[in-house]
């Protein structure tokens, strides 16, 4: 003999088969709601821009010449003569990384490259003559000043703090963890995509050679002034050795000119973008007006029970 249903379970059943019958009786209105969404969706992603991301691979070539092998007996003679060697204990890829982040080289990058409006005010890129639109009611390509709001008589050019935060967006420079660098830029111009990863490149490799230079100079000056004090054969000796490292260091700084990174697969302008996904944003708003819609039916079947 078959067992029979409870009733909660009769009970489920009926409200399950009630709802499935409410939702085919107001399937025009769920259909109203998923058509709504999905044109808003479509319309919404129209608006948005194409963002390309240009990248380059590159290799780490200053590390090697950070600690060099020959510093390492130094270190005790160095210590009685009361001499700091300057070992580094970050690497120079570290290095480079965290000064593509830091403010103060973002900021000189951007003023150099006059990459303000291009970060600010750009609205899109005429993909026929390659060349960015800009939004002309807060800047004058023609001109390239930035406007006044005449109510408050200011001028609407952003502050480098405002710059900082895209910028810090739209760069990246990471390990991949193989030994090798990525160094990749994002915006709506493939172009200055691809510029921007090459002049990140070059930035990043003059500035840590001009850190070196200036450290290597000042170091070598204070050993040369040191060595004509010195009166012990073996501590004379450390500060010939030291001196000639960092004479070395000097010479390589100066006739290197990727000191850090060597670009092994330079920066293309990208042919197809990055995105926004533009199919991704229709469907996701399709889902979610036909979860709304789902909602609404039910809540009016609730509050006729």
């Amino acid at each position: 003999m078959k067992g029979n249903l409870t009733d909660p379970q009769i009970t489920s059943a009926v409200d399950l088969t009630e709802i499935i019958s409410e939702i085919y009786k107001k399937k025009w209105l769920l259909l109203s709601f998923i058509v709504l969404f999905t044109g808003g969706g479509v319309f919404y992603a129209l608006q948005l821009p194409n963002i390309y991301k240009s990248s380059a691979l590159v290799l780490p070539v200053g590390d090697a010449n950070s600690n060099p092998s020959s510093m390492k007996g130094l270190g005790g003679l160095a210590g009685l003569a009361g001499i700091s060697l300057g070992e580094q204990s970050v690497s120079k890829t570290q290095m480079a990384i965290e000064i593509v982040k830091s403010r103060r080289f973002a900021n000189d990058f951007i003023d150099k490259y006059d990459l303000l409006p291009k970060l600010m005010a750009v609205k899109g890129w005429n993909i026929q003559t390659r060349e960015l639109n800009f939004e002309e009611e807060i800047y004058d390509p023609v001109n390239r000043r930035w406007k006044f709001d005449e109510n408050s008589n200011m001028t609407l050019m952003p502050t480098m703090q405002q710059a900082y935060e895209v910028y810090k967006n739209i760069v990246s420079v990471k390990e991949l963890g193989n030994g090798f660098v990525s160094v990749s830029a994002l915006h709506q111009s493939p172009d200055l995509a691809k510029d921007i990863v090459g002049y990140l490149i070059e930035e990043v490799n003059k500035t840590i050679k001009s850190m070196d230079i200036s450290e290597a100079e000042n170091r070598i000056f204070y050993l040369e002034s040191e060595l004509k004090n010195a009166e012990v054969a073996e501590i004379k000796t450390m500060f010939y050795r030291l001196i000639e490292k960092h004479t070395e260091t000097l010479t390589l700084a100066n006739t290197r000119e990727e000191y850090v990174f060597k670009t092994i697969d330079p920066a293309l302008a990208p042919e197809k973008k990055e995105k926004p996904s533009r199919g991704v944003i229709v469907i996701l708003a399709a889902v979610f007006g036909g979860l709304l819609g789902l909602i609404v039916i039910f809540i009016r079947y609730s509050s006729r029970r």
